[in-house]
Parts: structure tokens; C-alpha cells; sequence
């Protein structure tokens, strides 16, 4: 592999694995050209995700794969695509698609898709059967912006940022502004789909289509972007490695030990609260896989670790996890069962002991149930080779496969802990559970044979008594139908009222949820049969060693819509899976951002995904995606975090507003999701939201209507304690005890909150000052400030567009200093400020004055995230 070569000041253009075509400048990407496909009820799919044949050799420009055409059952599109007589200023691109089988589809075509900021404002020059000109428009007006066939379009024809796309023959073209879903680009859309919407492909179609794109500047094109590496500089970095068993400052103090002194976990109105009447707020990790079963020893020390940042939960995943060794059924990978009816005493053993040890230290439970547990044939199971791990989504409605989840959850929570010497039914410091983890009707196709016919019996009986004609046909559970859209709905909700009154029956006492992600309106629907509801966001969450390496804060629309969309009106809310995970540059901005948003919305409880897989140690390198544990950019900010949200530094919303959706609305065909909503758009950042799925006594808005000004670039919560700029790409805590600015804070000028001054010089970095007293910060004796930007692993390597890991690297963790000079007012006299080592046993004072009544001092040039100002 070579080093990167190219000046990314000036355009240029790069491929990936699968032949899509990016262009980028100054590191943004502008747009991207890739073959597209519209199944049935505007389902979709493209190049991104195509699958390449294995002999290909990306150098030479040619692509060759296919695209799975979305409900379709499985049929896919061919495609040949060849890059070829490169120019200096552009290139031409050959596709050539093919339909092996027929098939009924809304669209295939070739879009060319570009950034707003960068196109907005053009004009655009149309030739074909008419000549047309249009301006694409700074702010979102129309849909539709054209459609016509042409054979040549130009961009701003004397501009040095303009471009030409030619065809060798006239193409049918619609120009669709996709900010009209939330998005932030416009589309050029070539379309090839002569038959309409909705209509037959016919079997062996062939169509071939030539572009030539001319840009009016030089544009180096780079085939192959995983073929050249790209490095950052981290020759001022310093090393920067959390211990695995212990922590440098200690929160430890937030926690009321053991947990379960208030009693049972229960349901007030949206809240949790103990039997005692004291309120719940849960900040917390997930345990993943082997990691739930650490040795005695290990368990000691992880729960101290755990709450001296600040942790009171931990929510147990994947514990009956097949592909990971130990598990609930299995110890020994040497040893293996062919059932899953019983547990392993050496598991099961580790699993009591650490339960024991985080109630011990003020930690409480989220026991999950059904996560990834591979039935076998030994537990009598139909197909149980062919069934996807949890036997999703047939758990869900097939009596032998919800009997063993019974049976599961039975022998679990009537178990008795030797160590707590309490079956866990009876333990308060178990608070919360779920039902099955991101497993519903909706989501998980219905395909597999008995299990599809036997739906259909029961979807037969249930439209008979429901007057509903449907045909003699086998049917189709892939095409959401308005009627197969209920029938789901109630099929969902029978099931987790089965579950919940099975679990109630056996005495287990706390709140139940019956899965945890945002899909549609009618999961969301069927989901409140239970006591609470529950949701997963991810920024940026990769796909193998690929991810998209944007940074949140940019972005108008972010992950606190998407976590909204499943906090039902009346109910309390929890979030069992958030993080924007490794080797995304900017997770930094992530944790303060969902501990501020969260204490503002009222939200009860989260838990990062996730602590670690394992409990090999020691270990000094980000060794996963999800491994947060020793990421100073993600468990290095949990201190802010836990005061943020645990002590309620973030102050409630002002104001609550239910989204309302109409019951007819619901059950549509597609079934709308979060995306559709617009009332969700950025709204979460403004005021408290809660979706409403019947009329109620409270302030509702439609969900179709924007709440906030379409034309904004910024937000500011109603208590004036929050605020971001997606245009600046910068954000803003600012209350008594916590304060904090996250984003690309070094490009802005000196930024003032109440009280404080940061004048920033490091492009990227979340800076974060807390009281670790009662006191306000003014006031307080002891502060923590945590500095922090971005991190890698030593010798980390990225593909050309930094959208790929090429080398993970080894430890140790290598940490961006973040200079910048801070100015704290403050009442209390005689402060120091002293930087602290990863491990917090070094401690050295860094120079500092008191002027006009405030604490100033520069950060940076010591080997830490971690300063505390004290006495």
C-alpha cells in the first residue's frame, strides 16, 4: 500500500470497494455517484451495500456484484460498472445492470447525490427534449425540483467549482431535494425504469448507461480507496492509558450501597421510582458476552472501578450469546451441549458473584432475557440449523420457541444467589428487564418454513373474524399490507402480554419492557402493553472495519430523534444502547451531548454499548468498536457525564409537548418511522418530547409538522442550558455545577458561558468542567476539568477517505493534547490547578493565576486528559 498522495485542499475523487464514487475537498465530502434500487413500498438499497465478486481487482476500474433488490425475497440486481478514459479534469463511468429473474420494483437508477452546502444556490442547465434551467435553492422548498429526459446537464458553467455530466443517450432525470426527509443533499436521479412504478422488470432486462463527468478544475480520480493509507500525525500525541482495574478519580461516593437499600424498583406516571418513594436515574454500561463472567477477583474490582466513575447500573447482554464462550449454557468451549435447557454451574457461579459484587458497590441490574441464545436441536425446535440466533423473529409468536424462553426466564429469576442469598425475583437491586433485545415482526422477516405457514393459520383465522378477504395464495409476511401491518401489531402485543403475565406469575416485581429499538409506529404501539419503553442510537455504527467518520454535532439531524420516537407519552423512558463507537474521530462529542439531552428530556435511565466482550487483561489498546472501557474519548468523560445526568446538573425542560399520531396513521403501509416525523427533527434539543398514539389532555403537535424554524443553522434548549450549532458544529452545557463545549470548538472564536472563558486553540475537543462538591463551580473547592479530542491506537492506520481501518495498531493509546487557556471566576481563594495521570497517583501542580476574580490557567502541556482544581 502507498501513503496518500493527493492535496486534499483541491477537488478530488475516490472509489471504494464497491464502485461507488465519492468527491471530496478540505476533507468534506461533497457528494458521491452510485447505483441505486426502489423495492416495493419505496423499500431501498444500494451500491454501498452490494456485494462484489471475489476475484475483482478494484486497480483496473472494474466493479462487478450484485445488489439485493429490497422486498423482493431475496432476487438481485447485476451490475457491471467500468471506470475508464480518465481525464485530468473527470472521467467516464460504464454501468451495465441486469435483472436475472423478473421482478416487481418502483426504481433503479443512478444518482448523483450532493452535499447542500456545497450545491445550494447553483444554477443547474438541463438539455434534452426541452431546454430548462433551474437555481437549486439555499433552503428546502419543493420536493421535486425537475424531471425531465436529458442528455446533458451543466453546474455553474463559469464557475471553477462547476461540472458536466453528459449521457451517450437522453435519460429520464428527477432532481429531488432530500431535505424533505431530513437529509442534507440534493439528488440527481437517473431513472431506467421505463415500466413505472411498481411494476415488472422483466426477466434477462438489460440496461447499459454511459456519464461522462467534467469538472471545470483538475480532479484527480483514485480507484480504489482501501488500496492507500492515510495517517494522522500524532508526533505531539502522548500516551494516555486508563487502568482496567481502577480509576483516577473517585465518584464512588454518588452511590447508596448496597443497591436495593430503597426496595423495588417501580412505575410512578414517566418515572422511576423505589418503593420508598426515593426517584431513580440510572447511568450506567452493558456487560457483553464472556465479559458477564469475570473471576471472582476480576468482579471485585470492576464494580469498585465501575462506581468510582460514576456507574450505578449495568445492564447484563448477550450473556446467553452462542458465539461466545463462557455463556449461561456453556462454560467450556471444549465441552460443548447440544441444548440450551440448562445452565452452567461454573457460569452461572461467575454470573452470581458478580451480581453480588456490583450490588455491593451501589450498582443495580438490567438483567437481559433473550438476546443471542442459538437453539439447538436438542431443545426440539423446528429448523433450529436454519433459525437466526434468538430464533428472531419467530420468538416472538411460535408457542415451542416462547415455551423455552419461559422455561429460561423461570430457572433465572428463581434462582437463588449464594452470595446475595436471594432468588433474583426477590432482589431489589435487580430493577429492569426486556423481554428479547431488538427482535420484533416487523423488523425480522417471516420466511422460514413451519414457522411462516403456521402465522398464516393464525393470520387466516384473525382476518375471518376481522371481515378482511384475502386471497388463497400463500402469504406473503415481507409485504406490510395495511391488514398484515395489525395483525403483527396484535400478534407483537399478544405476545408481550404472554410474557409479562408468565413473569408476574413467578413473582418477579420490577418494570418490564418487551424490546428496545425504534423501528415503526406499530412496534411502537404494541409496546405499550408494557411498563416502560426502551431504545437503541447509534452514531455512526460500522459496518465491519467501514464507518462513515462524520462527526454528530454537524449534522441538523442526529440520534436524539431517533431515541424520541420510542418514548411513549406517560411512560418512562430508558436508553440500553447508545455510543458513537471507535474509529470514529469525534466520539468525544458524545457523551456529554446524551447525558445533557438525556437529564433535559427526563429520560430514566442509559447504558453505553458497552463495557467490553472479554475480561483479558491487561490491555493497553481500543481493542473493538464497542469496547469503551479504557477509550479516553468515551469512559473518559463519564465523570461529567454521571454528574450531568445522575445529580440532575442539566435541569429538566420547560416545556413537554406529545407528538401526535393519528391511529389511522399507524398502521400505514410503509409503516412510518422515526425519519417520518418530522415534529422530531432537532426538537428533542428544544423541549421535552413524548410520542402520543391516541388523543390526550397535554400540548400536542402533529407529527408531520416541523417545530422548529426550517431556515435555523442552531438550537437552544427552553431552560437555556443547552445549545449547538450544526452550521459553527459546536455545542454548548452551561449550568451551575457542570459546564462544557464540545465540537470543533478551536475554530470559533473565544467561547464564554456564565462564569467561564475558553479560548481554545486545538481544532476538536470537549472540554468539561464540574464541581465535584454541592456547590456551584463559583464556589466550589473541589473541581474536575476534563480536556479531550480525539485518540488512536499507536500506529493506527485509515484508508484514503479515513472511512476504514487498514491497521488497528497496538497500544499504547496515543491522546491529542487540547490546548487552551481557561478563565474560571471563582469566590474561593487560594486554588490550584494539577494535572492528574491516567492512573491519578500523579499529581502536579501547572501554573496559575487569580485576576479580577478569576482562576486563569493554560492546559496542554502535560500528558493528561484529567486537571483538578483544589486546595
Amino acid at each position: 500500500m502507498e501513503k496518500l498522495k493527493i492535496d486534499r485542499n483541491k477537488p478530488y475523487a475516490l472509489t471504494n470497494t464497491t464502485g461507488k464514487i465519492n468527491f471530496f475537498k478540505n476533507n468534506i465530502n461533497l457528494g458521491n455517484v452510485e447505483i441505486g434500487i426502489h423495492g416495493l413500498n419505496w423499500s431501498y438499497n444500494n451500491q454501498s451495500s452490494a456485494v462484489i465478486a471475489k476475484d475483482q481487482n478494484p486497480k483496473d476500474g472494474e466493479f462487478f456484484g450484485h445488489i439485493t433488490i429490497p422486498s423482493s425475497d431475496g432476487k438481485r440486481m447485476v451490475f457491471n460498472e467500468s471506470i475508464n478514459n480518465i481525464k485530468e479534469n473527470g472521467f467516464d463511468v460504464h454501468y451495465k445492470l441486469y435483472f436475472p429473474e423478473s421482478v416487481r420494483i418502483n426504481s433503479y437508477q443512478v444518482s448523483f447525490t450532493f452535499n447542500i452546502d456545497w450545491i445550494g444556490k447553483k444554477a443547474v442547465e438541463l438539455f434534452g427534449d426541452m431546454n430548462h434551467k433551474i437555481t437549486i435553492p439555499s433552503e428546502y422548498g419543493s420536493m421535486v425540483l425537475a424531471s425531465q429526459k436529458i442528455k446533458e446537464l451543466i453546474i455553474d458553467r463559469e464557475n471553477p467549482e462547476g461540472f458536466k455530466i453528459r449521457l451517450d443517450e437522453p435519460t429520464s432525470l428527477f432532481i429531488q431535494d432530500n431535505r424533505a426527509f431530513g437529509s442534507d443533499n440534493i439528488e440527481l436521479r437517473f431513472t431506467f425504469h421505463e415500466a413505472g412504478m411498481g411494476n415488472e422488470v422483466s426477466a434477462e432486462t438489460v440496461t447499459e448507461r454511459r456519464f461522462s463527468l467534467i469538472y471545470n478544475q483538475p480532479m484527480p480520480l483514485i480507484i480504489n480507496e482501501d488500496g492507500i493509507i492515510d495517517l494522522t500525525d500524532t508526533s505531539d500525541w502522548f500516551p494516555f492509558v486508563l487502568p482496567y482495574d481502577d480509576a483516577p478519580i473517585d465518584l464512588s461516593y454518588l452511590n447508596e450501597k448496597p443497591a436495593g437499600r430503597h426496595g423495588f424498583l417501580t412505575v410512578k406516571d414517566d418515572e422511576f421510582v423505589f418503593e420508598d418513594g426515593t426517584p431513580a436515574r440510572f447511568w450506567g454500561t452493558c456487560f457483553s458476552a464472556s465479559a458477564n463472567f469475570p473471576t471472582h477477583e476480576q468482579s471485585e474490582y470492576i464494580a469498585k472501578r465501575l462506581a468510582k466513575f460514576g456507574v450505578n447500573i449495568v445492564r447484563t447482554h448477550h450473556a446467553d450469546a452462542g458465539w461466545s464462550t463462557p455463556n449461561l449454557f456453556q462454560f467450556d468451549r471444549n465441552k460443548p451441549k447440544d441444548n440450551t435447557l440448562s445452565f452452567d454451574p461454573e457460569s452461572l457461579d461467575r454470573y452470581d458473584y458478580l451480581i453480588y459484587c456490583l450490588k455491593k458497590e451501589g450498582i443495580y441490574i438490567y438483567l437481559d432475557q433473550l438476546v443471542h441464545r442459538k437453539f439447538k436441536e436438542g431443545d426440539g425446535v423446528d429448523s433450529a440449523d436454519q433459525l437466526d440466533f434468538a430464533g428472531k423473529p419467530y420468538s416472538n409468536f411460535d408457542p415451542k420457541l416462547i415455551e423455552l424462553q419461559k422455561k429460561f426466564s423461570h430457572d433465572l429469576w428463581t434462582h437463588v444467589n449464594p452470595y446475595t442469598k436471594l432468588a433474583y425475583k426477590d432482589d431489589p437491586a435487580i430493577v429492569l428487564m426486556e423481554f428479547a433485545n431488538e427482535n420484533d415482526l416487523f423488523t425480522q422477516r417471516v420466511t422460514l418454513e413451519p414457522y411462516r405457514s403456521r402465522l398464516e393459520e393464525k393470520y387466516r383465522k384473525w382476518a375471518k373474524e376481522n371481515r378482511i378477504e384475502i386471497s388463497q395464495e400463500p402469504v406473503d409476511f415481507t409485504n406490510f399490507t395495511e391488514p398484515i401491518i395489525k395483525f403483527l401489531h396484535e400478534v407483537q402485543r399478544e405476545y408481550y402480554i404472554e410474557m409479562g403475565n408468565y413473569l408476574r406469575g413467578i413473582g418477579v416485581k420490577i418494570p418490564m419492557s418487551g424490546s428496545n429499538w425504534s423501528r415503526n409506529l406499530a412496534l411502537l404501539s404494541s409496546l405499550l402493553v408494557n411498563d416502560y419503553t426502551d431504545s437503541h442510537s447509534y452514531w455512526d455504527h460500522p459496518n465491519g472495519d467501514r464507518f462513515n467518520n462524520k462527526p454528530m454535532v454537524s449534522e441538523k439531524g442526529n440520534v436524539f430523534a431517533w431515541l424520541s420516537f420510542n418514548r411513549a407519552y406517560g411512560k418512562p423512558f430508558f436508553v440500553s444502547e447508545w455510543d458513537q463507537p471507535w474509529a470514529n474521530e469525534w466520539r468525544a462529542e458524545h457523551p456529554l451531548a446524551m447525558a445533557s439531552v438525556a437529564s433535559f428530556q427526563g429520560w430514566n435511565g442509559l447504558t453505553v454499548y458497552t463495557y467490553r466482550h472479554s475480561t483479558t487483561t491487561p490491555i493497553d489498546y481500543i481493542s473493538g468498536a464497542f469496547e469503551t472501557f479504557n477509550d479516553p474519548t468515551r469512559f473518559g468523560l463519564f465523570y461529567h457525564s454521571a454528574l450531568i445526568f445522575r445529580r440532575g446538573d442539566v435541569a429538566k425542560s420547560n416545556q413537554s409537548i406529545a407528538i401526535y399520531v393519528p391511529e389511522n396513521d399507524i398502521f400505514k403501509s410503509p409503516n412510518p418511522s422515526a425519519w417520518q416525523s418530522q415534529a422530531l427533527l432537532v426538537s428533542s434539543e428544544k423541549c421535552r418530547i413524548s410520542m402520543a398514539l391516541s388523543k390526550i389532555n397535554a400540548d400536542m403537535k402533529p407529527y408531520n409538522q416541523l417545530l422548529i424554524d426550517k431556515e435555523a443553522t442552531d438550537i437552544t434548549s427552553d431552560t437555556g442550558q443547552l445549545y449547538r450549532s450544526w452550521e459553527k458544529r459546536f455545542g454548548k452545557i452551561d449550568t451551575p455545577k457542570t459546564k462544557a463545549i464540545y465540537g470543533f470548538v478551536g475554530e470559533i472564536e473565544p467561547i464564554s458561558l456564565e462564569g467561564i472563558n475558553f479560548n481554545v486553540k486545538t481544532p476538536f475537543a470537549t472540554i468539561a468542567i464540574s464541581s465535584l462538591t454541592d456547590k456551584p463551580i463559583e464556589q466550589s473547592e473541589n473541581i474536575l476539568l476534563t480536556a479531550v479530542g480525539r485518540a488512536e491506537n499507536t500506529g493506527f492506520q485509515y484508508n484514503a477517505t479515513r472511512t476504514k481501518i487498514i491497521n488497528r495498531g497496538q497500544g499504547p493509546i496515543l491522546v491529542e493534547p487540547i490546548r487552551a487557556n481557561i478563565e474560571i471566576k471563582t469566590s474561593v481563594t487560594n486554588l490550584k490547578v494539577f494535572s492528574i495521570s491516567a492512573d491519578g497517583k500523579n499529581k502536579i501542580e501547572i501554573p496559575s493565576k487569580m485576576e479580577n476574580g478569576s482562576l486563569i490557567f493554560d492546559i496542554g502541556e502535560h500528558a493528561t486528559i484529567y486537571y483538578l482544581i483544589t486546595k
